[in-house]
């Protein structure tokens, strides 16, 4: 399986407010596919990890976004900030962001970059996972392989903790493939 989309990166702030604009329109095309909300939108960040004892969790390095067809990879240490337009989409109530590990990472970009409102509504795919009874670990490629019967291959490069600072979210294909797969009712459940 493959992401046949367009990905970009955004590590300047002209670059971030064209990206969500491009997920924006995005986003009206999907208005009334999804029952209660507009869009859904795959939802992924990433740090780098910290192995020296006593030392803090680093902040966000990278906001991951995608829809159908469009995924941006937003560079926010190097933006200093969630720039404006990109808090509006996350907090935006009628966005549904989408990932594995939503939640806490929804609560750890909030955090870090003290957003005026929080990431909200999100849905974490373990917790689907977990309400149909699916067997298995709950990485995103596990999920896809168990619930989808399919592989969702990631190059060596994705397994370091460098990946973050490298602006690099393959996770997203992933979500894509798993919202169409709901959508059409391929690996359904409760």
């Amino acid at each position: 399986m493959k992401f046949t989309g367009v990905v970009e990166y955004a590590a300047t702030a002209s670059d971030a407010a064209d990206a969500c604009a491009k997920l924006q329109r995005c986003c009206r095309t999907q208005k009334g596919r999804w029952p209660r909300v507009d869009a859904v939108l795959g939802f992924d960040v990433e740090w780098k990890v910290t192995y020296e004892a006593g030392c803090p969790p680093r902040k966000v390095a990278t906001v991951q976004l995608a829809a159908h067809d469009y995924a941006c990879v937003f560079h926010v240490s190097k933006l200093g900030k969630v720039p404006p337009r990109l808090a509006f989409l996350l907090a935006s109530p009628t966005l549904l962001k989408v990932g594995v590990g939503a939640r806490i990472d929804a609560r750890k970009l909030s955090t870090d970059y003290a957003l005026e409102k929080k990431v909200a509504p999100v849905v974490d795919l373990r917790d689907l996972a977990d309400a149909v009874h699916l067997p298995g670990n709950r990485g995103l490629a596990d999920l896809v392989a168990t619930a989808l019967k399919c592989l969702l291959p990631k190059p060596c490069l994705l397994y370091t903790s460098d990946a973050a600072d490298e602006g690099i979210g393959v996770d997203l294909a992933g979500r894509r493939i798993i919202k169409k797969k709901m959508k059409g009712g391929v690996g359904g459940g409760g």
